[in-house]
């Protein structure tokens, strides 16, 4: 290579550079990222960061086994799977849709519709790696920003159907992640709803002129803190209409009609999409700034664009899962180009079952020989079943009433759901309701438990039982309880790594109440809670930008932060999310209290998650030198301390139906000492790099769990 440098150079190096330039596009080497190289995605307010990565022609490929991979696609309801030895990668979407990629293929099969891939799937040490930008938009997800090794999605209001079903019509959203949604307005003939962090491609006005629904409009809203799609539903003012239960969390289905018609009926079995999506060029792939080299085998190089399938043809009806022992065929994936064939793995085989009452519900072992891929599903209308894949049942098919004492579980079924041309076997229950089964695989079982408990979580997953099981399986699919992973840590390490956030010097400041919600009033003397919090609010952010400090607030005027009238849930999440979107390193909510006695008094600083302790104690340190008396550190499940992935806590600067308190409320001087002091407790706390106490709880009492919404004031 010296050699041929050197003569390069007596030509000139003009020519060297073009050479040079004319090699790497020739070789499209994949790039293994360096070490410490990430990239953090961020879905809906959860942070992941991917460590196993590679950089092909300058699009980002991810491995299929990356951890943060696949908390990010849990988070989204999907699921991966792929092992050594095998061509085939199949992602699940949450509305069902299977997603296959083949080892050395450039095209992905996303529903039945063939896409081309910036560069096909390959090995590399054992690992699979994947296009992650097309399999994000394959799941609905767009990449909205994308800066210094980061990367937003947003998911895609991706279809719409519309069907007439006799004298009611159905419409049926299909999202990128679960649809929540809110309320925006309520009448007979509007009804609108705004689908929070959702973005669209839909044509934004249709005509529809069927029974109980005249047209609908999509746009988008975008606010300080949030952005949104507005779906906007226009009828007459004899129109009714209903939200009901949708086959998945993913999609959204609405029922209009006249008074008097029935909306609550079950789905039509035949569906007709009326709704095509806006026919938009793909969005470019997600570029990583990296530079190229050699160590990794090299990759085909991108495939000419193909033109994009019609749009209608991604909105079409999704089959439900049949519970039948009719063979079914699975969803063709895309001829494998020069990938090798790999060598069909030895069925595993069902050998026997147990069951097992525990309380109201059952557990249930199935005993395995070998190794299988399971995909379960938990469906809304009350049943739950578990394919085993290349499996074959030893045993007679079993079809099991069980005790009437057993409320959670009604019947079990075992048998051989299809022979060709893969094995599967399928154990389905009928529940009692629509609660949670659990799948925990181990070295020759898988254990399913109905505790008769509410669904939590996802509804489809997957996993592996074998003796390589660990590796790669999902246990019950369930989501980590914090969404973040660094350096491949597990969930429960996780925590304490992300736990001040991903922005050291930003705070987020959470005046409480506002706009449609007045919080606590004492008319006799002036005093309203949302007045007095944003007072202190706006006095705390100067002191800290003054020190240097980063400062975001939930509201800055006197708005609701999420929309008017919202519940509290709704309301309150939708400040958690301004602090965990930012990675805020700390979260201070700041109220005033208030009680039907005019006895009580005080001041309190309320926690709730263990790494919020350390902060609470330092604040009411601080906060011990005001005139009010020191109501000490409190735990409360609070909505806001409960759902901020970093140390948080609500102070309750004093009660404004106590008189003495009150007095103190209407000074200035007094409210800008309750800021100063504060802001002395934070940067104690910092000061100390915010380490978690090493001591016992320094409380004075807990307030008891105050439900979901966090309302325990």
């Amino acid at each position: 290579m010296n050699s041929t440098n050197r003569c390069h150079a007596r030509v000139g190096s003009a020519l060297v550079a073009l050479l040079i330039a004319l090699l790497a596009f020739a070789l499209p080497h994949a790039v293994r990222a360096q070490s410490g190289g990430t990239v953090v995605v961020s879905l809906q307010g959860g942070h992941f960061q991917l460590q196993t990565i590679d950089n092909v022609n300058g699009a980002l490929a991810v491995s299929v086994r990356d951890p943060g991979l696949g908390n990010l696609l849990r988070s989204a309801g999907a699921s991966i799977q792929w092992h050594p030895g095998e061509s085939y990668i199949v992602v699940t979407a949450a509305d069902r849709r299977v997603i296959t990629m083949t080892l050395g293929d450039s095209h992905i099969n996303a529903g039945g519709v063939l896409q081309s891939l910036p560069f096909a799937p390959y090995t590399d040490g054992g690992e699979a790696f994947v296009p992650f930008d097309a399999m994000a938009r394959a799941l609905y997800l767009s990449p909205s920003h994308v800066e210094n090794g980061q990367i937003d999605l947003r998911p895609l209001l991706a279809s719409l159907e519309i069907v007439r079903d006799g004298q009611r019509t159905v419409v049926i959203l299909h999202g990128g992640a679960t649809l929540r949604f809110r309320r925006v307005l309520d009448r007979p003939e509007r009804f609108e709803i705004a689908l929070p962090d959702f973005t669209s491609r839909l044509d934004p006005v249709q005509r529809v002129d069927a029974p109980g629904l005249a047209s609908l409009r999509i746009g988008e809203k975008r606010g300080t803190f949030e952005s949104a799609t507005i779906v906007t539903f226009s009828a007459s003012r004899d129109s009714i209409h209903e939200i009901l239960p949708g086959p998945s969390t993913s999609e959204l289905v609405i029922a209009f009609g006249t008074r008097g018609v029935a909306l609550d009926a079950p789905l039509p079995a035949q569906r007709t999409a009326r709704i095509p999506l806006k026919p938009l060029a793909p969005p470019p792939p997600v570029a990583v700034n990296r530079p190229q080299g050699a160590g990794s085998p090299a990759a085909p190089a991108p495939p000419a664009a193909t033109p994009a399938p019609p749009a209608a043809s991604l909105g079409g009806p999704l089959p439900e899962p049949l519970d039948s022992n009719a063979p079914s065929a699975p969803a063709q994936a895309p001829s494998a180009t020069p990938a090798p064939a790999a060598t069909p793995a030895p069925a595993a085989h069902v050998t026997g079952y147990s069951v097992q009452p525990v309380d109201d519900g059952i557990r249930l072992t199935l005993n395995v020989t070998g190794t299988a891929v399971y995909e379960w599903h938990q469906l809304r209308d009350n049943r739950f079943y578990v394919d085993v894949h290349n499996a074959i049942l030893d045993i007679p098919p079993q079809d099991r009433d069980m005790d009437q004492n057993i409320v959670a579980v009604r019947t079990v079924r075992l048998h051989q759901f299809q022979k060709a041309p893969e094995p599967v076997v399928r154990v389905a229950f009928d529940l009692g309701a629509d609660d949670r089964v659990t799948v925990t695989p181990g070295a020759g079982s898988v254990v399913l438990f109905a505790p008769g408990a509410p669904v939590v979580g996802a509804r489809i997953g997957s996993g592996r039982v074998g003796p390589t099981f660990a590796d790669d399986s999902t246990a019950d699919g369930t989501l980590a309880e914090s969404g973040l992973t660094v350096g491949g840590q597990p969930a429960s390490q996780q925590r304490t790594a992300w736990a001040g956030g991903t922005n050291s010097k930003l705070i987020v400041i959470d005046p409480g109440h506002g706009g449609s919600d007045p919080g606590a009033q004492n008319p006799a003397a002036g005093l309203v809670e949302k007045s007095l919090t944003l007072n202190i609010s706006r006095r705390l952010k100067s002191i800290l930008e003054a020190e240097g400090w980063q400062v975001v607030m939930t509201r800055d005027s006197d708005h609701d932060v999420g929309y008017a009238f919202d519940s509290d849930k709704v309301e309150l999440q939708a400040r958690a999310d301004v602090a965990n979107k930012r990675g805020a390193r700390m979260f201070v909510s700041i109220h005033i209290n208030s009680f039907t006695s005019s006895g009580l008094d005080g001041t309190t600083t309320y926690y709730y998650k263990p790494q919020d302790l350390s902060l609470a104690n330092s604040i009411d340190r601080s906060l011990s030198a005001l005139s009010t008396k020191d109501d000490g550190v409190r735990k409360a499940n609070f909505y806001v301390l409960h759902h901020t992935t970093m140390p948080s806590v609500l102070v309750e600067v004093a009660f404004l139906s106590n008189p003495g308190d009150a007095r103190l409320l209407q000074s200035p001087e007094f409210l800008q000492e309750v800021a100063k002091d504060i802001g002395k407790g934070i940067d104690n706390y910092a000061g100390s790099n915010g380490a978690p106490s090493q001591n016992a709880p320094q409380t004075t009492g807990d307030v008891g769990d105050a439900g979901d919404t966090g309302s325990a004031k």
